[in-house]
């Protein structure tokens, strides 16, 4: 039997698919150990409406790393506060960066690189945290740029 030979990408996907795997495991296994059940506080919102919540002044906070900010750049005016390490941990501070920023009343829309993470985190802000008018960009800056929105060059001196 002959041996395979994975390319660079297939062991870039490869790792990139257990990374994601990983993180999501132990954001579902930190939900379950806080006892918390889903709740109506999250919502989906796609790329058009993301633009018209940012026409209305609703905070977007871009939760990506900051290797994902300078590669793809942001949208203007969004927020950029790193929720997860590139291991997929809760970044030390996060819920109290978030909470000194976004009231529990306030309305406030997430967006990483796909959608998943602020899934998993718009989650954990609506069960732990009490914040119930939370919009995660289901799709994320993928479908943002599938769109043609623009973006803009991250300022990595205003990160949160």
């Amino acid at each position: 039997m002959g041996s395979v030979n994975l390319s660079e990408k297939s062991m870039v996907a490869s790792s990139w698919y257990h990374w994601t795997r990983k993180s999501f495991l132990l954001i579902g296994i930190w939900l379950s150990i806080s006892g918390s059940a889903f709740s109506g506080g999250l919502s989906e919102v796609d790329s058009s409406q993301v633009l018209e919540m940012l026409k209305r002044g609703v905070p977007v906070i871009d939760i990506r790393r900051q290797d994902e900010w300078v590669e793809t750049g942001v949208i203007e005016g969004s927020r950029l506060m790193t929720a997860f390490d590139q291991n997929g941990v809760l970044t030390p501070g996060f819920p109290e960066r978030f909470t000194g920023l976004i009231k529990k009343d306030e309305e406030v829309v997430l967006i990483c690189h796909s959608g998943s993470r602020t899934y998993y985190i718009g989650q954990a802000l609506s069960q732990q945290l009490g914040y119930q008018k939370v919009f995660h960009a289901n799709r994320g800056i993928v479908h943002w740029l599938r769109k043609g929105y623009p973006l803009v060059e991250a300022d990595l001196k205003s990160a949160l």
